[in-house]
């Protein structure tokens, strides 16, 4: 009995240094996991300030950018204005002229990449308005769409339901959606192949879907193609325009009227 005790004894006193030490090893365990979420925490409060600065810097890069390339874009119009009379009577003016407008032509792109910046800065910050009243989605898209075909001359295929859908969304900030998915379903696709553009109701969602038969996404691009300044490889190495911000506002847009952005590319099928 005595030896039976002695024994349960060395392995009680074995099973508290054992006990003990898990707690030693569970303490250092816990201070290194603290220490880790501290230096979590750091690199976060670093990497929101770096982005706060950045949206800071942004916004004050494209407000003191806006007033000086406005004026030159006034200047240049008005002096497109002059030439147009006087090359009427003088010929040798014509290629100034048209020198001119090619200057125009960039000046305007200019514009508008400061005003997407101002745009997607403004939206990413909680400050811009919307205006939220009852829309017609079919009839907002049918003035898009009329208009880029102006632009580009090229056919769209329209898929309507009889009935209005309404949405409550702020107009213009929609028809910039509208604009934005349509003239890249445009640029990224052959000028012989038609654009698909469909508008439906399903679970009390209002869908927009704008297809194109351009080169499928790969998985990794779908992921992004919603970045700000993303543009795929293909793309950046074209001749294709462009500075990756459409997307990046229409996502910014449907966020603020609690809706979703998303797409979809398949070999067959082409991206919508």
């Amino acid at each position: 009995y005595r030896q039976r005790l002695l024994l349960a004894n060395q392995a009680a006193s074995k099973n508290a240094e054992q006990l003990a030490e898990n707690n030693q090893a569970l303490i250092e365990s816990n201070a290194q996991l603290d220490k880790t979420n501290q230096a979590l925490a750091q690199s976060n409060n670093q990497l929101e300030q770096a982005d706060r600065v950045k949206d800071q810097f942004l916004s004050m890069a494209s407000h003191e950018l806006r007033t000086p390339v406005t004026s030159i874009h006034g200047y240049v119009q008005l002096l497109m204005r002059r030439l147009k009379k006087q090359s009427a009577h003088n010929p040798e003016l014509l290629p100034v002229r048209d020198s001119l407008g090619k200057v125009d032509e960039q000046i305007q792109r200019l514009i508008d990449l400061v005003n997407d910046l101002l745009n997607i800065n403004s939206l990413r910050l909680g400050k811009m308005p919307f205006r939220l009243a009852p829309c017609n989605l079919c009839s907002l898209c049918r003035e898009v769409i009329e208009e880029q075909q102006a632009v580009v001359g090229r056919s769209i295929d329209l898929l309507f339901p009889a009935e209005p859908v309404i949405v409550q969304a702020d107009k213009e900030r929609l028809s910039q959606v509208s604009i934005n998915l349509v003239s890249n379903a445009f640029k990224y696709s052959s000028a012989n192949t038609a654009i698909g553009v469909e508008v439906s109701q399903k679970s009390g969602e209002a869908i927009l879907a704008v297809h194109n038969e351009g080169p499928v996404l790969s998985k990794e691009q779908q992921e992004t193609i919603f970045e700000p300044f993303y543009r795929s490889p293909d793309v950046q190495s074209s001749a294709t325009p462009g500075w990756g911000l459409g997307l990046a506002i229409s996502k910014e847009i449907m966020v603020q009227h609690s809706g979703r952005i998303w797409v979809e590319s398949a070999e067959e099928k082409g991206t919508t």
